[in-house]
């Protein structure tokens, strides 16, 4: 089964003015394959191999 990949772009926001946070917007191609919604809550994975970072993003399931 081949990989099902996307390719998207999204500006980041500074998340308030006193914060180092940043924020951005979940593309729409993703929240519809991921099925989120407002209020949904995700997990980030981030990878960091030789100089090159892969981030995952997981939907939260309740447990």
């Amino acid at each position: 089964m081949e990989p099902i990949v996307f390719e998207c772009e999204s500006k980041v926001f500074r998340a308030t003015k006193k914060s180092l946070s940043l924020r951005t917007t979940i593309p729409e191609d993703i929240v519809q394959f991921l099925k989120l919604q407002a209020g949904s809550k995700v997990k980030w994975i981030a990878y960091i191999r030789e100089g090159t970072v892969t981030v995952i993003i997981k939907k939260k399931t309740e447990s």
